[in-house]
């Protein structure tokens, strides 16, 4: 399960690119949401949480499915295969670089794990 930084993270890029993709200011995005410019900012870096009304709403707006805006359920340290523990013992900030590793780096990546001692 996704830790709830790491959640928060996710969902903020999420609602980013999707305000972008519309086309949308933040200004616009926030005023049409019902937030302050500032509060749409901090929620985009992940450092507000929404209540599930407001996620409804923004899918609403944005003419998404509400899905779009959630982040997955999965960890990363699937994917990189990680020996025992290691995953764990990654700070929230190393954990938020290895999601955005695209797939050829993620295989990369695993090639060099596998090939350590």
């Amino acid at each position: 399960m996704i830790d709830r930084e790491d959640f928060w993270a996710q969902f903020g890029r999420l609602v980013a690119n999707g305000r972008e993709q519309a086309k949308l200011s933040q200004r616009a995005f926030a005023s049409a949401v019902g937030i302050s410019r500032a509060s749409l900012a901090n929620i985009e870096r992940g450092r507000q949480g929404v209540s599930l009304y407001t996620v409804y709403l923004m899918a609403d707006i944005l003419r998404r499915d509400v899905r779009d805006l959630a982040p997955p359920l999965r960890k990363v340290a699937a994917e990189l295969h990680l020996p025992g523990d290691h995953f764990e013992k990654l700070s929230s900030r190393e954990r938020r670089q290895l999601r955005n590793l695209s797939p050829k780096e993620l295989n990369s990546l695993n090639k060099i794990v596998r090939a350590r001692p």
